[in-house]
């Protein structure tokens, strides 16, 4: 197909706030730069599979859960947890655990990890931090564990109206809920994560980590305190939000990342307002939005996310020519989309399936931007993108199902 960009694939070109498109027609890199901010530092995991920190402004490319790197994008997020790294100078309830400082390779790369063991003489080996939590707000609590003596680890929001605790088994990589969700970061190590939604009425809780016996049993179990159970703990996270975002180094005070703005590139010679293609190959972590428009909402092709459903528009002179609601996978999941569209066909592709076929005729408009992350130049999604093409042509039924399979 004539005149087509990818973006990404392992094409991926980054520097100081630009992510540059593959132009497949003459094989080179063209300088179609997306308008990229991000006013502060933010990690990513590398192509070694090690977190790695990347400076203000800098595009991140993401390796965790793909071997061909995504461009990673996110909103602004705050750590709660001042010293994510030592965790006894946060968690505030402490008496029953012991530390040991830089015991064992961090998932950084660093000898920086703490081993935490139960005293040996209290009813359970936790640590406790109260707090006070805001109403009508999900929260999210994760840390980096990696088994010492001890394979099962609990994680909880607890004392307010929403609160819930969540067991996860190091060993068979398992979460006992699905309000709780285990990553693998290599070397041993796993982040495990949990999700409550605090309601109105009593705002003083508390979160906690606690070293257990087994995915089910009690946290307070003084057979395992006699163990002097040992787990070996980094990176926690206390943020605001129904899911973990990368990981934001504390030490001694809350810190933000501010969200990634990743837009504008293109021009009405790149994109064709009567007939052409998109294809997508990403994962959400929550709501997501990708938009090919003309800077304004009132012509627009958009496929976002909210937190019950998928959907996609096409608005054309401020009237919906589709206005879609669908639901796919999980958040984290990767899937690959493709649409074709030209006035009166209009075709969505799925993971190989067709999903919709659409009628609907309407007017040429010109297109000028493709945008991610963001709509009406605001960032406040969670997206995490392989590849994108874009064509400008329309593409048949087999040409979208190759490439979505």
């Amino acid at each position: 197909m004539a005149n087509t960009l990818k973006f990404g694939n392992g094409q991926w070109a980054t520097g100081n706030g630009t992510a540059l498109a593959y132009n497949d027609e003459n094989s080179n890199f063209k300088p179609l730069p997306f308008d990229f901010t991000r006013a502060s530092s933010g990690t990513t995991v590398n192509q070694s599979g090690l977190i790695e920190t990347v400076g203000s402004g800098i595009p991140r490319i993401d390796f965790q859960g793909n071997t061909k790197g995504a461009l990673l994008l996110e909103p602004s997020r705050t750590n709660e947890v001042t010293n994510s790294v030592d965790l006894l100078e946060y968690f505030n309830n402490t008496a029953t655990v012991t530390d040991t400082a830089n015991s064992t390779t961090s998932p950084n790369g660093n000898k920086t990890a703490y081993k935490y063991q139960g005293n040996g003489t209290s009813t359970s080996v936790r640590l406790f931090e109260n707090r006070s939590f805001t109403e009508n707000t999900d929260y999210c609590l994760s840390v980096f564990a990696k088994a010492g003596t001890n394979n099962f680890l609990q994680l909880g929001i607890l004392g307010v109206s929403g609160g819930r605790t969540v067991y996860f088994d190091l060993f068979s990589v398992s979460a006992s809920s699905e309000f709780g969700k285990i990553e693998n970061y290599g070397n041993g190590w796993f982040r495990c994560s949990m999700i409550a939604s605090v309601s109105s009425g009593d705002l003083a809780g508390n979160a906690n980590i606690y070293i257990t016996k087994s995915i089910s049993v009690t946290a307070f179990d003084s057979n395992l305190e006699a163990q002097n159970a040992t787990m070996f703990l980094w990176g926690a996270q206390l943020e605001a939000g129904s899911y973990a975002t990368s990981y934001i180094p504390t030490s001694g005070s809350a810190v933000t990342r501010v969200a990634d703005a990743c837009g504008g590139a293109g021009n009405e010679q790149v994109f064709n307002g009567s007939e052409g293609a998109i294809f997508l190959n990403f994962a959400s972590y929550g709501d997501y939005v990708i938009s090919l428009d003309n800077g304004t909402a009132t012509n627009r092709i958009q496929f976002f996310r909210t937190a019950t459903n998928d959907r996609i528009y096409i608005m054309i002179g401020g009237t919906f020519i589709i206005n879609e609601i669908y639901r796919l996978t999980s958040n984290g999941v990767y899937n690959k989309y493709a649409l074709s569209y030209e006035s009166g066909n209009i075709l969505l592709y799925v993971n190989g399936s067709l999903l919709r076929t659409y009628t609907t005729p309407f007017t040429s408009t010109p297109f000028t931007k493709f945008r991610l992350n963001q709509y009406d130049n605001n960032a406040s999604v969670s997206l995490s993108l392989i590849e994108s093409k874009i064509y400008n042509t329309d593409l048949s039924n087999a040409e979208l199902k190759s490439l979505t399979t």
